[in-house]
């Protein structure tokens, strides 16, 4: 693929191996480091380039199995299986490029308006709640809030400051996979303005396991509904409760 059949997948929107390029899907991070295991657990390739920038490393990762960002370095491109999305503020990890650009990005992305999240589930070493709304993810449960699977109660409670309009949760899950122990799954989701979360309406239900490290998409049947405090409950026993990455749209 030469440069000018790049730039016009990123005019006009079209899809290639499921990736769409548009001018607003390749957005370049503010944030120039990342956690150490970006490079360790998340990194598909590096390739030399005589001159490295965003459109000489954009080519090969349109065709990378996994690719979801790339980074620049002097005369050096990487790619992941990882991303970032707007609202990442950067870490100071081992991690560091000239610049990075991924593929993560939705308009109605009101994920950076949440003003706290807690769980009641015990949190599993320093895995906490945090992680999964962050803006990064790489496909390991180091980079995951991460519930022991001993936890009576499994609950993630986020709360938007004010009641908002949402017409989707996205989220990805994971397990501890040193153990091989089964993956987060009957996932319930209630949005409300009362305190007592339990008394808010179900905004969305998923039956039986979720998929690890996969996307899945949760809404109610009549988009969007308002409230101010989203919780996510993981009703199955005898599994880690593990969130990896956490969307919110509006």
């Amino acid at each position: 693929m030469d440069l000018l059949t790049i730039f016009v997948l990123l005019f006009c929107g079209c899809s290639l191996n499921n990736k769409v390029f548009t001018v607003s899907h390749l957005v370049r991070q503010t944030a120039t480091s990342y956690p150490w295991d970006l490079e360790g657990t998340c990194s598909i390739a590096k390739i030399p380039m005589k001159v490295a920038n965003r459109y000489t490393c954009l080519t090969p990762c349109v065709g990378m199995l996994g690719c979801q960002m790339y980074c620049v370095t002097y005369e050096m491109c990487h790619y992941y299986r990882a991303w970032v999305t707007p609202h990442y503020a950067g870490t100071g990890g081992a991690a560091a490029y000239s610049e990075c650009f991924t593929f993560r990005h939705a308009a109605r992305d009101i994920t950076g308006t949440i003003t706290s999240i807690q769980t009641t589930a015990d949190v599993y070493d320093v895995y906490e709640p945090e992680l999964a709304i962050n803006g990064y993810f790489c496909d390991h449960f180091l980079a995951c809030f991460l519930g022991d699977y001993t936890s009576k109660n499994k609950d993630l409670i986020i709360d938007l400051g004010v009641a908002r309009n949402v017409s989707a949760v996205e989220v990805i899950v994971a397990s501890a996979d040193m153990w091989s122990s089964p993956n987060t799954g009957s996932l319930r989701v209630r949005l409300g303005n009362d305190l007592n979360y339990k008394n808010n309406p179900q905004f969305a239900y998923f039956p039986g396991y979720l998929p690890r490290y996969t996307e899945v998409r949760l809404s109610t049947p009549s988009p969007p509904m308002l409230g101010r405090y989203l919780v996510l409950t993981a009703e199955n026993s005898n599994a880690y409760y593990g969130v990896c990455d956490l969307r919110i749209l509006g």
